[in-house]
């Protein structure tokens, strides 16, 4: 019975996680689009994103709040993900890096951008990891019996590579003075398929 019990508040601390994964883009894109939509000065291809965190920006505290709330929920998606993959070397390296992605989000959060190294620091780890993260996961998933699975595996891997190459055309090609572009386009991948593991966690069907 013990063991019965302990199985069952596995698997729904497993489900509780995963929806936590699916409500992180949603915290963190709604704190971004409003603080985007309250700050007419902002200009995708000469701003970052963390201006609209820095000390002196008027929407500050949405923008910082904002990643820090959902840097928290992604650490307890962190959480249910070691729980769920903890059978495999590669599944908990691949958590683990979600957790250091997690974590590094929320410290953007804290660390605005005119705090430094430790905001430079905390953006550099946290778009790192999550293409590593992906790069990591996706394998996981394409060897997973089921189309679904192995789409979502193909996605990850793909999403980790394009998130990538946007990053280094955008440095080579000098495209814009700003990095708006390829953090929001990094991001929103790393988004989707956090939020598709996320479901399949809150449903039971990962």
């Amino acid at each position: 019975m013990v063991r019965l019990s302990r199985g069952r508040s596995a698997r729904t601390w497993v489900r509780v996680s995963g929806f936590c994964g699916v409500l992180v883009p949603v915290v963190a894109f709604s704190c971004i689009g409003a603080s985007i939509a309250l700050s007419p000065w902002f200009s995708w291809l000469d701003n970052a994103l963390s201006d609209l965190g820095a000390s002196s920006s008027p929407v500050a505290p949405i923008f910082n709040l904002g990643l820090v709330a959902s840097g928290l929920l992604a650490v307890v998606f962190s959480a249910g993900l070691m729980e769920e993959l903890r059978g495999s070397k590669l599944g908990l390296l691949g958590a683990s890096l979600m957790l250091l992605t997690s974590i590094s989000l929320a410290l953007i959060g804290v660390f605005p951008e005119d705090v430094r190294p430790h905001h430079l620091l905390a953006s550099v780890a946290f778009f790192v990891s999550s293409l590593l993260t992906f790069l990591v996961l996706g394998p996981i998933w394409l060897r997973k019996p089921g189309k679904p699975s192995r789409v979502l595996g193909a996605f990850m891997v793909a999403s980790a590579i394009v998130g990538g190459l946007v990053w280094g055309l955008w440095e080579c090609l000098g495209l814009g003075q700003g990095v708006a572009i390829p953090e929001v386009t990094s991001a929103a991948l790393a988004s989707a398929c956090a939020v598709a593991v996320g479901a399949q966690m809150s449903t039971g069907k990962l």
